[in-house]
């Protein structure tokens, strides 16, 4: 809580990684419950990232903690940011980073410009992920597109093999 005078305080919410480099902040406490418990279960959300990110960069694994870092901060909600460390890995030279960075891409667009994600994009990604992971995540991104689209029975399909690349 910061004082801008002798008769008001400002009070300001801020999410530190375990390195203690400023993962986001926020100008004020939100005076409702639910807007409130929103704020906690982003942090929530992205606390596992943040953890993720500084131990790869601890190891020296760069581009493990860059889209790690990624993910944890459109868990936050900075879209700007987590483009931007995306669209860098998306033709990074490990592999497994550029198909990750393309499947969340296709994930961001739909949430930040209102796209729709390619099925086939995504489908290309997951059989052909080099990783588990890349597979895991393209099958379940498949799925949630599939769902959204009301096709239950081809997103349980997509689900299942997500489950069986995991």
């Amino acid at each position: 809580v910061t004082s801008d005078d002798e008769t008001r305080s400002a009070a300001r919410v801020a999410v530190y990684d375990p390195s203690g480099n400023l993962a986001i902040q926020w100008a004020g406490v939100p005076q409702s419950s639910k807007a409130f418990t929103r704020m906690l279960n982003m942090v929530a959300l992205a606390e596992p990232g943040l953890v993720d990110a500084h131990r790869f960069a601890r190891e020296g694994r760069v581009a493990a903690a860059q889209r790690a870092t990624a993910v944890a901060v459109l868990a936050l909600g900075d879209a700007v940011r987590g483009r931007a460390l995306l669209e860098s890995l998306r033709d990074s030279t490990s592999e497994e980073d550029g198909q990750l960075a393309a499947i969340y891409l296709e994930r961001l667009n739909r949430i930040e410009v209102g796209r729709k994600p390619s099925e086939e994009v995504l489908v290309a990604l997951a059989s052909a992920g080099v990783t588990p992971l890349v597979r895991f995540e393209g099958w379940m991104a498949t799925g949630n597109l599939r769902s959204e689209d009301v096709r239950y029975a081809d997103a349980a399909t997509a689900y299942g093999l997500a489950l069986d690349s995991a």
